[in-house]
Parts: C-alpha cells; structure tokens; sequence
C-alpha cells in the first residue's frame, strides 16, 4: 500500500513539474540562472528524472510499439549526433546540441508517462493552451503598443539585439520572433480543434472563452510576422476543421490536400488585407535568399556526406548563379530548413533517421485517426486531429526555419510526447496503438 501511495505522489509531482518547465518554455525561455541553466531547462530534466523513477517504481507504462520504435530512432540519431561531433573534434561546442536532443527525447517519455488519461490529457492542453495566449497577449501588445510590453519581454531575458518596437514584427515571451511565430503556429490549431470539435457543446461560455483564445493565438501568430509560420499555421487550421467536421470517412491524403490549398488561400487573403509588402510582396532580401541558401546547402551535403557536426561554409560552396549581394547573407545564416541541417550537421545517416522519425509520426496520426471509427466526435478526437494540424503547421514551418527537435528546439517534444501519449480512449485508440507494430507494418 505504501509503494501505491508513494508512486501515485510521484506520478503527481511528475506531472506538475512537467507542466511547469512547460509553461516555463513558453515564458522564461531566455533566462539564464547563475548555474547557467534555464528554469525550463531544470524543470524539464527534474521531471524527466521523476518519470523516469516513477517507471521504475511501478515497472510501467507499457510502452507501446510506435513509441518504442520513436525512442529508438530518436536514440539512433542521438548517438549518431554525438559520434559526428566527437569525430570532427567538435566538443566542447557539440555537448550543447546533443544534451538538448537527450533532453527533448527525455521530455517526450515524461508526457507518455503522465498524460495517459482523458482528464491528464485535458489539463495538460488546457495548461499548453494557457501558456501560449499570455505569450500571445504579450506578442499582441508589443506590436501595437510597444515599450510596456517590450519591458515584460526583456524582464524574463529577451536580448537588446532586434527589441520590438511598436508597429514590428513581436517575440511575445519567446527568445525570437521567429520561435514565437513556431509557438503559435502549434497552439492555432489545438485551439480551433477543440472550438469545432463539439466539446462545449450546450455550454456558451467556454466556447466564448476558447473562441476569444482563437482570436487572441491567431492575431498573434501575425504579429510575430513570420510568414512561413503565418502559412503553416494557416493549413494546419484548415486540416482540423476539415478532419473534424467534413471528414466521415477517415482518410488523410484528401484533408491534407485540401488543407494545403484552402491554407495558401488564405495566407494571400489575410495576408493582403494584414500587410501586403510583407506577406505578398516578397521582395525582401531575407525571402530570396531562401532558394540559393539550401541549395548551398545541399552542395555542401554532398562533399560531406556523413556530416560536419558545426555548418561551416565559404564562398567555394555558393553556387556560381547567385547574386552576390545574397552571399553575406547565405555565409551568415544557416539553411533555414529543418531537414537540411539535420544533413549538413549529421549527414546522409543522420537525415535517413529523421526522415523515419517523421514516418512514425505519420504512422501514429493515421493509426489514431483510424482507431476512432466512423461516427462523429468520439471521445478524444478532437485532440488526436488538433496534434495532427499542430505537427502538420509546425513541419511546414520548419521547412522555411532552422529550429526542429533534433535542431535546437526542445519544447517541440512535449507536443510530440502528447500524440503519443493518446492512448487512453477505451477500446479504440489504445488497441490500434497496440497492433500498429514497426515502421514497416500498417499504414
């Protein structure tokens, strides 16, 4: 009785660190303590630690078969990574990179641990959901009032270099905009999945209130003015809504098609309402760098086929055709496409292993989204599509953006960790998570 007792107080304190370095994430990112660790970064490891006690405690969860082959993917690259920087004579640079990726995979086993029912999955979106709107109130109003809010943002250790003005582009409470633009692009869609879902049907004032929070990430996510993340976010909104009202028979390669043409419509229909120079025009240096930067960057890939470990490039790698007033900018960033820097870092290996990791995503959506069945709303699917939009906006996103979780962004594994975790719907999803098997059976 003891054990039982002492394992359900772990399993408590678990799950409150873990949604604490979460809302740390979201808020205090960029503080740095004089042991030079971030709370969030501290939080994150206790709660993994805790998790990982309570496992031991109770020998369990039970891991299921796709998470299984995601933690051993996820390890694979892990020790990959590791070997690369300690072969190219990386270290002490490479130990950053890799403790972020233990850290991140670590995060992920933390959320399938402790969100394994109905009520734990609830709290812990409603807390993400929490999180993301005061970043986002934060963002709204340093793009239209400026310096009050400019002032919250630099108290939890936004840098002086690029500090918002009234009128710019915002970071909220994130380190950049950009990581901003990231955050929101992830919680519009949760959001609108759980307004059209039919969760609060009968009860006005939560869908008033969870509609007020749509209005507030989705006004956000423009200010941050990431363009890529405006587009992303767009589409993966438009796959929730389509999966959950318009969609009975359970099929993924339709939505998603649809979601992608209906989100490119709407990022030039807002967007040229919002701010056409910007979102339309495209004329600025940054956007037209984007092609000749990944090209330079698979140019490079292809002289070091098993990875560098650090992106160290000069003007021998530049193909010949690009302007030269875009070389500073190509030799001063890195390729601003997740997949890239997973190959230019870890090599052709490194990028096989993230191409399957992404697979297993894949397979695990449409597994879940199968394990519903056919009839309308059943429990939990509204949170099953509303990860699928957030991981579909957020890859898109990465597309065009350096950060990924195998790439500098650790907050991405607790959304992982959450799809993951969707495995406590009685009779429908936990037998389907149990039967699906390797990355070479079902879907």
């Amino acid at each position: 009785m003891r054990i039982y007792e002492l394992s359900t107080k772990l399993k408590r304190i678990a799950f409150g660190v873990l949604v604490s370095s979460a809302l740390a994430y979201l808020w205090v990112s960029s503080y740095v303590t004089p042991v030079r660790l971030t709370p969030s970064a501290m939080l994150a490891g206790l709660a993994v630690v805790l998790a990982g006690l309570w496992t031991v405690l109770t020998r369990r969860p039970t891991l299921d078969k796709d998470f299984r082959w995601l933690l051993a993917v996820s390890g694979a690259l892990l020790a990959w990574a590791a070997a690369v920087y300690w072969i190219s004579s990386h270290y002490p640079a490479g130990l950053w990179p890799v403790l972020q990726m233990g850290l991140g995979i670590g995060i992920a086993f933390a959320v399938f641990t402790s969100v394994d029912s109905r009520s734990t999955a609830l709290v812990f979106v409603a807390v993400l959901l929490v999180g993301f709107v005061v970043s986002a109130v934060v963002g709204i109003g340093q793009h239209f009032a400026g310096a009050p809010f400019v002032g919250l943002w630099e108290l939890v250790g936004g840098g002086p270099q690029s500090t918002p003005d009234a009128g710019r582009s915002a970071p909220g409470l994130a380190p950049t905009t950009i990581l901003f633009g990231y955050q929101m692009a992830v919680a519009v869609p949760l959001a609108v999945g759980l307004l059209v879902s039919g969760v609060f049907a009968g009860k006005k004032a939560l869908r008033v209130v969870v509609a007020g929070t749509v209005v507030a990430l989705g006004l956000a996510l423009l200010v941050s003015g990431s363009r890529s993340a405006v587009g992303a976010g767009f589409m993966g909104t438009a796959f929730v809504c389509f999966l959950l009202r318009f969609n009975r028979r359970r099929k993924l390669m339709f939505p998603l098609a649809v979601a992608l043409v209906l989100g490119v419509a709407l990022y030039f229909a807002v967007g040229l309402a919002f701010d056409p120079v910007r979102f339309v025009g495209m004329e600025d240096r940054s956007a037209q760098v984007r092609i000749p930067m990944q090209l330079t960057a698979v140019r490079y890939a292809l002289q070091h086929p098993l990875g560098t470990g650090m992106y160290e490039i000069d003007e021998t790698y530049i193909p010949a055709e690009v302007e030269p007033r875009l070389e500073e900018e190509i030799l001063r960033h890195r390729t601003h496409n997740q997949l890239l820097n997973v190959l230019v870092c870890y090599g052709f290996p490194g990028f096989g292993l993230l191409i399957l990791f992404y697979g297993l995503v894949v397979k695990r959506v449409r597994g879940l989204w199968n394990a519903l069945g056919t009839t309308a709303m059943r429990e939990g699917e509204w949170l099953v599509a509303g990860c699928a939009g957030a991981m579909l906006s957020y890859f898109l996103n990465s597309l065009l953006h350096n950060a990924g979780p195998f790439v500098g962004d650790v907050f991405h594994w607790y959304v992982i960790g959450l799809l993951f975790s969707l495995r406590w719907t009685e009779g429908t999803v936990a037998g389907a998570a149990e039967g699906t098997g390797g990355p070479g059976n079902g879907a």
